[in-house]
């Protein structure tokens, strides 16, 4: 992990890797992040018809300010610039 990126437009972090968990922060454009962490267990089916899908897999993006929290790939992978992604 410990992928630098910068945000280009704004996403949410949430304080745990679960859907219904607390928002800690609205990151804004700008903002420099790196991802520190990878939670692929899979997901089952969720809503908006995503089904065991990396796309559902949970990251621990933490800011250049020390700010932490977990977002779906699928909420933040456009959001972002710098990020290198194997496939």
């Amino acid at each position: 992990m410990n992928q630098n990126a910068e945000v280009k437009e704004p996403f949410k972090l949430l304080a745990s890797n679960n859907d219904n968990a607390e928002v800690t922060a609205v990151l804004k454009a700008g903002t420099k992040i790196t991802l520190v962490k990878a939670d692929i267990t899979p997901a089952g089916e969720i809503n908006r018809g995503y089904i065991e899908d990396m796309m559902c897999d949970w990251f621990l993006i933490k800011t250049s300010n020390g700010v932490k929290g977990w977002c779906r790939l699928k909420d933040f992978h456009e959001k972002v610039d710098g990020l290198i992604w194997a496939g």
